[in-house]
């Protein structure tokens, strides 16, 4: 196993109007620019959560559209999609939602095999039920809403990502607070976790198979979120998330870890392993497949958080192929954390494969003000080649996902917050070290 522990390599800060806390939607919106910052939405707050590079070099968007009440609590949210072109200009924009003081919550998005594209959200109707629930819906890529499957039970469940399958089925990742079998009555534990899995086929009907729609796979009475599920055959998939469980004794303490298992076709559990023996929390953020130009293997981001709340990126990097044998460690590549002397927590990564090559990662770092963007280049190796921030020093300013353009160029989506206390879904376009320079 190889322990990170990397210094930053060098850091640049970009200093604008966006970072001296002056932004408005406005005044960095020149089409003329090579890069920019477009910003999104209109009434209330427009968070962003997805974004996807389609083959033709548009950008689909994916947020949430918020309206808040006197104590800042959301009162209705809806999806918000925008499909944008190589400049950032608006194509077509589309809200998602039935009625209001419902709360919908984009959590990912995939684009489909017949063109479509498929959104993720966990869903609260407080007229229906109480309880969180999680669907799954198909749109065409103009926005028109074609189809939806839901999930859930008397407990909270939380949605976390969605695969494309190589039949053009999903396999939909996340949590629930549900302590018994999934769908029966229970009493639900905001303190317990379990990991969910479901199975649907490309028309978003529920496999039949007992293992597929009764998901709950969790590791003992503990917290446990399965973050994403990848097919690595016809019939083997890898599931990545964290857990707090005390397995095989690796975690005394009770801290939150990396976990990674095995599911056959059937849904059934084959393998897990879990690393452990980690001084602070772990949470998974983002699972990504690497390419195998890269060697192949996944890539998981996430962070390591103290005691006292100050967080590290985490980053491990697995084989293609894994043993689950945690005595030797050889499934892990890498293993640690990026230290950077900064209170950063990891959301997303991708991989780099214009010039030296690795991965592009972006977090959200915590100062004494606001949060800022950060967003940095890793080498295979985990070291860091650089890094920048990105954000005002009075406004919350939060990264959702980074994309790197066939040229080499860096789009990253962002929440930005502005100066009338709105927050604003935006993209930004950077060059390759991550700067507005040309």
């Amino acid at each position: 196993m190889k322990r990170l522990l990397v210094n930053i390599f060098w850091v640049s800060t970009i200093l604008s109007c966006f970072l001296s806390g002056c932004d408005t939607a406005s005044n960095t919106e020149d089409p003329d620019f090579q890069y920019f910052i477009k910003y999104y939405g209109g009434d209330g707050d427009q968070r962003a959560k997805d974004m996807l590079l389609l083959p033709d070099g548009t950008f689909l968007l994916l947020g949430n559209s918020e309206q808040r009440g006197s104590a800042q609590s959301v009162l209705d949210s809806d999806l918000y999609l925008v499909r944008v072109d190589a400049l950032g200009n608006v194509i077509r924009e589309v809200r998602f939602g039935d009625n209001e003081n419902s709360v919908w919550e984009a959590t990912d998005m995939e684009l489909t095999d017949d063109g479509n594209i498929v959104v993720l959200a966990n869903y609260l109707n407080p007229a229906i039920s109480d309880s969180r629930d999680i669907r799954l819906i198909k749109f065409s890529m103009d926005g028109d809403f074609i189809d939806s499957v839901g999930f859930g039970s008397p407990a909270h469940e939380y949605a976390r990502s969605v695969t494309l399958l190589w039949d053009g089925g999903f396999i939909l990742s996340g949590t629930t607070e549900a302590t018994t079998t999934f769908g029966q009555p229970n009493v639900p534990d905001p303190d317990l976790g379990d990991g969910f899995k479901f199975r649907v086929d490309a028309n978003l009907s529920k496999i039949p198979v007992s293992q597929w729609v009764d998901p709950v796979a969790g590791y003992g009475s503990r917290y446990d979120v399965n973050v994403k599920v990848i097919q690595v055959s016809s019939d083997l998939f890898y599931g990545f998330g964290y857990t707090n469980s005390q397995l095989s004794g690796r975690n005394p303490n009770s801290k939150l870890g990396l976990i990674y298992f095995a599911i056959d076709k059937e849904g059934l559990g084959l393998n897990q392993a879990f690393p452990g023996n980690f001084p602070d929390d772990v949470e998974v953020s983002y699972v990504h497949p690497v390419e195998n130009s890269l060697g192949g293997g996944v890539l998981v981001i996430g962070s390591a958080t103290t005691m006292i709340g100050q967080s590290q990126i985490f980053i491990a990097k697995l084989r293609p192929d894994l043993t689950f044998d945690v005595t030797t460690e050889n499934d892990l590549l890498l293993y640690g954390t990026v230290s950077l002397g900064r209170n950063i927590r990891g959301v997303a990564a991708t991989s780099s494969l214009v010039g030296e090559r690795g991965f592009l990662v972006v977090g959200n770092e915590m100062r004494t003000t606001a949060t800022n963007i950060w967003l940095s280049k890793i080498d295979q190796d985990g070291s860091v080649i650089w890094s920048t921030t990105l954000g005002s020093e009075s406004q919350d300013d939060t990264a959702a996902a980074v994309a790197e353009l066939p040229d080499g160029k860096i789009a990253v989506l962002a929440t930005i917050g502005l100066a009338d206390s709105q927050y604003k879904m935006a993209l930004i376009k950077l060059n390759r070290s991550g700067l507005f320079l040309k």
